[in-house]
């Protein structure tokens, strides 16, 4: 079974698949399942995913009872009886600054792990804030529009579903070559940022 993130370098994992499936790579089973990873989850991507030859589609930041239940459907293993049942997935509202209980729920309750994350969150995520605001300035779009997607999907894995949106305006006002409305997304960005920030300091975080 192959895990595909769609939106690798180099190589996308959309191209990925139809090489697997066209039979020119050197994969000994072009019928592999494939199961699509993307941070995207819009409308229309599972439907892209399926359309180039994926068997199924899940959403990053991924939940371990979702991706569980993929496992299990295309390798074929039933869960024990005895297997606990896992909780309903946390889904936090897209307004939301910081899900707490959604990231404990995806670490299993794992505080040291959760503060490991919260802290190299820190120590990168707020710099590229600041040089996609350079990039932005200088009408570096390309390098502005990774910046972007780059911090989405950092937002997402630290369950910060605002700036995770705010995010996607932005990437999508640029990727849409919207070039002279990028300052309120921008800002909007930075300021969900702070309030992150914030939020993680009043929770004893940072």
């Amino acid at each position: 079974l192959v895990l595909m993130d769609c939106q690798m370098p180099v190589m996308d994992g959309f191209e990925a698949t139809r090489n697997i499936r066209g039979g020119t790579s050197k994969v000994l089973n072009p019928e592999v399942p494939i199961i699509a990873m993307t941070a995207n989850a819009m409308m229309g991507d599972r439907e892209r995913c399926i359309a180039v030859g994926m068997n199924d589609y899940i959403a990053k930041p991924v939940q371990p009872s979702e991706l569980l239940e993929r496992l299990n459907n295309w390798l074929g293993k039933a869960q024990s009886r005895e297997a606990p049942v896992a909780a309903p997935a946390v889904k936090p509202a897209a307004s939301e600054i910081f899900c707490e209980a959604e990231l404990f729920q995806r670490l299993m309750d794992d505080e040291n792990l959760l503060r490991r994350i919260v802290l190299a969150f820190n120590s990168d995520t707020p710099s590229h804030i600041v040089e996609l605001r350079d990039a932005v300035e200088a009408k570096d779009y390309v390098v502005a529009r990774r910046l972007a997607h780059n911090i989405k999907g950092s937002a997402a894995n630290i369950s910060a579903p605002a700036l995770r949106q705010a995010a996607l305006v932005l990437e999508t006002f640029i990727k849409n070559e919207n070039y002279d409305q990028l300052a309120e997304p921008l800002l909007d960005v930075e300021q969900q940022m702070k309030l992150l920030l914030q939020a993680m300091k009043d929770r004893g975080y940072l």
